[in-house]
């Protein structure tokens, strides 16, 4: 910040170039991390609804689940090659954990930030969750399906 006298003889604090684009930093990290939010969020819906597909034995929803998880999938990568840029904008190890974020950042870190990143671990336990509950499922339907086949 630097100080300036405005027309009425006022200071005033002026953001200075460097102070402007570490804001605009943060604020696309913010916006990057809030994207990998929305996509965790989207791909957990879908494995949802993978997961019912099965137990109604919908081999048409399974599928159609399973292209859904792999554009989501696509798309969390992109998101995340995001995040990696930004982190070198700010001047952040591109293999900075995203629990110690926060920390890394000190008091640059804005309060949406801080929440967006507690959301962010959060949402990511639960799509762990869902993962392990569908791969179990899904060996187990594949396991029936194939003692099926062979009686």
């Amino acid at each position: 910040m630097t100080q300036h006298m405005d027309a009425e003889g006022s200071t005033v604090a002026c953001a200075t170039t460097d102070d402007r684009y570490a804001f605009d930093a943060l604020a696309s990290l913010e916006d990057a991390l809030a994207s990998e939010l929305r996509l965790l969020g989207d791909l957990a819906t879908v494995l949802r609804r993978q997961r019912d597909a099965v137990a109604a034995n919908d081999v048409e929803a399974v599928d159609d689940s399973t292209f859904a998880t792999h554009r989501v999938l696509l798309t969390l990568g992109e998101a995340r090659r995001r995040r990696r840029r930004v982190f070198e904008l700010i001047k952040l190890s591109d293999t900075l954990p995203l629990s110690e974020l926060v920390t890394e950042l000190g008091d640059r870190a804005t309060p949406a930030l801080r929440q967006v990143c507690d959301e962010l671990q959060a949402i990511a336990v639960v799509v762990t969750n869902e993962v392990a509950t569908n791969r179990q499922l899904l060996r187990g339907a594949i396991a029936s399906g194939d003692s099926l086949v062979r009686a």
